[in-house]
Protein backbone atom coordinates (compact mmCIF):
# COMPACT_ATOMS: atom_id res chain seq x y z
CA UNK A 1 0.00 0.00 0.00
CA UNK A 2 3.07 2.36 0.82
CA UNK A 3 4.42 1.70 -2.68
CA UNK A 4 1.09 2.99 -4.25
CA UNK A 5 0.22 5.63 -2.14
CA UNK A 6 4.15 7.24 -2.59
CA UNK A 7 3.49 8.19 -5.97
CA UNK A 8 0.49 10.15 -5.61
CA UNK A 9 2.44 12.49 -4.41
CA UNK A 10 3.31 14.25 -7.95
CA UNK A 11 -0.19 13.30 -9.38
CA UNK A 12 -3.01 15.61 -9.95
CA UNK A 13 -6.36 14.56 -9.25
CA UNK A 14 -8.51 14.45 -12.15
CA UNK A 15 -11.62 15.51 -9.86
CA UNK A 16 -11.09 18.89 -8.84
CA UNK A 17 -7.92 18.51 -5.85
CA UNK A 18 -5.21 20.29 -7.36
CA UNK A 19 -2.17 18.57 -6.27
CA UNK A 20 -1.70 15.54 -3.81
CA UNK A 21 1.32 16.97 -2.95
CA UNK A 22 -0.03 19.21 -0.72
CA UNK A 23 -1.85 16.72 1.00
CA UNK A 24 -0.85 16.83 4.63
CA UNK A 25 1.53 13.64 5.55
CA UNK A 26 -1.52 12.35 8.06
CA UNK A 27 -3.39 12.09 5.51
CA UNK A 28 -1.47 9.79 3.65
CA UNK A 29 -1.37 7.90 6.82
CA UNK A 30 -4.51 7.75 7.25
CA UNK A 31 -5.40 6.08 3.90
CA UNK A 32 -2.12 3.58 4.40
CA UNK A 33 -3.54 2.23 7.74
CA UNK A 34 -7.16 2.13 6.53
CA UNK A 35 -6.42 0.15 3.64
CA UNK A 36 -3.87 -1.76 6.07
CA UNK A 37 -7.05 -2.73 8.09
CA UNK A 38 -9.29 -3.20 5.41
CA UNK A 39 -7.22 -5.57 3.71
CA UNK A 40 -6.19 -7.59 6.52
CA UNK A 41 -9.51 -8.37 7.41
CA UNK A 42 -10.37 -9.43 3.46
CA UNK A 43 -7.59 -11.55 3.39
CA UNK A 44 -8.91 -13.82 6.26
CA UNK A 45 -12.35 -13.93 4.55
CA UNK A 46 -14.70 -11.24 5.62
CA UNK A 47 -17.63 -9.39 4.34
CA UNK A 48 -17.18 -5.75 2.95
CA UNK A 49 -18.91 -4.89 6.10
CA UNK A 50 -16.61 -5.77 8.82
CA UNK A 51 -13.90 -4.95 6.42
CA UNK A 52 -15.19 -1.45 6.69
CA UNK A 53 -15.95 -1.55 10.54
CA UNK A 54 -12.33 -3.19 11.43
CA UNK A 55 -10.94 -0.09 8.88
CA UNK A 56 -12.46 2.78 10.97
CA UNK A 57 -11.55 0.37 14.50
CA UNK A 58 -8.35 0.75 13.11
CA UNK A 59 -8.47 4.73 12.60
CA UNK A 60 -11.13 6.17 14.23
CA UNK A 61 -8.44 7.44 17.84
CA UNK A 62 -5.36 7.83 15.62
CA UNK A 63 -6.48 9.28 13.06
CA UNK A 64 -9.27 11.85 14.80
CA UNK A 65 -8.30 14.95 13.05
CA UNK A 66 -9.02 13.42 9.52
CA UNK A 67 -11.72 11.93 10.87
CA UNK A 68 -13.25 15.16 12.39
CA UNK A 69 -12.05 17.70 9.50
CA UNK A 70 -13.72 17.72 6.44
CA UNK A 71 -11.00 19.41 4.08
CA UNK A 72 -8.49 16.30 5.26
CA UNK A 73 -11.58 13.49 4.88
CA UNK A 74 -11.54 15.35 1.01
CA UNK A 75 -8.08 14.99 0.31
CA UNK A 76 -7.97 11.14 2.25
CA UNK A 77 -11.34 10.07 -0.29
CA UNK A 78 -8.91 12.13 -3.58
CA UNK A 79 -6.71 9.12 -2.57
CA UNK A 80 -9.13 6.40 -2.31
CA UNK A 81 -10.13 8.17 -5.69
CA UNK A 82 -6.38 8.19 -7.52
CA UNK A 83 -5.86 4.78 -6.28
CA UNK A 84 -9.00 2.68 -7.78
CA UNK A 85 -9.31 4.51 -10.76
CA UNK A 86 -5.44 4.03 -11.54
CA UNK A 87 -6.25 -0.01 -10.22
CA UNK A 88 -9.28 0.33 -13.13
CA UNK A 89 -7.53 1.64 -15.82
CA UNK A 90 -4.53 -1.04 -15.29
CA UNK A 91 -7.33 -3.96 -15.71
Amino acid sequence: TYERLAGLFNTKCKHGLDLLLNADSTCFQFVNAFEDAYFYEASIGASVSVCLIAAEDATLDKFADVWDDSAKMEIAISFFCVLERNIFLKV
